[in-house]
């Protein structure tokens, strides 16, 4: 009995002991393509790691692994929650002087693989220059995780820049990177932000896309939720999409700018919403020479099984359009809220609603110098002057029908 007594006051004491040992501090752990560097210094001669894969290996769960200005020549895959910092951690992509010299430059060794794999909740990207994939994304998040933190990185000259998807419920958030000609080709070519696996609680904001041949920003018909997305304060130039949304629910964007200097690409509307979309706010976005219209809703595209519909459109500014200011065909009930919008010097109609829209409400707008006309409605019934919608005090100076837009 004694025996037994001993034996277990013994393993009482081990226990307490064990539960009494501090946990395991966060730590740094860094890399440096010559293997040489401390986390303070990425000139000193310390052996240290020589690939970002080997610092993510050595890491563990909420450590910082820190890389240094250089080239590194891999596929890196995370699968645990890790703060990964370039040497441009917390500069903006979207407005530095990029200088490879002074970056962490990342290519693929296996171009058919993604270069960064992100695949755990909560993963911070921040400070690279991911470039020149061949044959796939930049970059590529998981729809089975949420929560993670794309910030001030370059993503050029990929054949698709981000490839975008988040499980929730925490915030993913994608901030001041730029993207940049993603447009080699191959599946997806031409997408600076591109999702079609599942999207939900994505906030977008304060990116630049430039050059993208078919879009800045794309979610695409998915198989699966998107829903909660915020795209606001970003800049496009010369893409031939600014943004683009499919079988997309609650979404807003709000206060964006786009310009398109290239008339070579004239075939896309800066924003674009198509089949089955629901509850999509779109505001106070700046929108300058549109290829096409500058926004347009749709039924049609990517196989939609339903319309648009809930659709808000709310002082946006466009201008230059080569198409019509808002020009849409979405044949719901009550699809599109247009107000007070100012379209201006657009090459198709300021305002077009089509022939088989119904029941909408287009109130407030300024419609001026817009080739043929401020404001047509192509559909009939018993709305505004024989139409099948609404439309009440609106300004304009050529309309049809005659009544719509005096």
């Amino acid at each position: 009995m004694k025996k037994l007594i001993r034996v277990a006051l013994a393993l009482t004491t081990g226990a307490l002991m064990f539960a009494a040992l501090p946990a395991r501090a966060q730590t740094t752990v860094v890399v440096d393509d010559d293997g040489r560097a401390t986390p303070t210094n990425c000139g000193a001669s310390v052996v240290t790691h020589d690939t970002i894969q080997e610092g993510v290996d050595a890491a563990v769960p909420g450590d910082t692994v820190k890389v240094c200005p250089g080239t590194y020549t891999e596929n890196v895959n995370v699968a645990k929650t890790l703060n990964i910092r370039g040497a441009k951690a917390g500069v903006d992509g979207k407005t530095r002087t990029v200088n490879p010299a002074n970056e962490s430059v990342v290519h693929a060794l296996d171009p058919n693989l993604p270069i960064f794999m992100l695949q755990a909740d909560g993963i911070v990207l921040n400070g690279f220059l991911v470039e020149g994939n061949t044959n796939n994304a930049g970059i590529q998040t998981s729809p089975t995780f949420s929560g993670y933190q794309l910030l001030n990185n370059v993503v050029r000259d990929n054949v698709f820049g981000i490839y975008l998807h988040s499980g929730g419920p925490t915030n993913t958030l994608v901030r001041r990177n730029l993207l940049d000609n993603n447009n080699r080709p191959g599946s997806a070519s031409g997408n600076g932000i591109y999702s079609d696996q599942g999207a939900l609680n994505i906030s977008i904001i304060a990116n630049r896309t430039e050059d993208q041949m078919n879009a800045g920003i794309l979610f695409a018909t998915a198989g699966t939720q998107q829903e909660g997305l915020v795209i606001q304060n970003n800049r496009s130039l010369n893409d031939n999409t600014f943004i683009a949304l499919f079988n997309t629910q609650n979404a807003h964007l709000v206060a964006n700018r786009s310009n398109d200097t290239n008339d070579a690409d004239d075939f896309g509307s800066t924003i674009f919403v198509g089949g089955d979309s629901d509850a999509i706010v779109i505001q106070r976005n700046v929108l300058t020479n549109p290829g096409f219209a500058g926004i347009a809703v749709r039924d049609t595209l990517q196989k939609a099984f339903s319309g648009a519909a809930n659709v808000s459109i709310l002082g946006n500014n466009v201008t230059g359009a080569e198409g019509a200011g808002i020009d849409v065909t979405a044949d719901d009930f009550a699809a599109v809220t247009a107000r007070n919008n100012t379209l201006t010097n657009n090459s198709g109609d300021g305002i077009l609603f089509g022939a088989a829209t119904n029941g909408n409400q287009i109130r407030f707008n300024t419609a001026t110098g817009n080739t043929p006309f401020d404001c047509e409605d192509q559909s009939h019934g018993s709305g505004t002057s024989g139409t099948a919608n609404t439309w009440a005090g609106n300004n304009g100076n050529t309309d049809l029908p005659n009544g719509i837009c005096p």
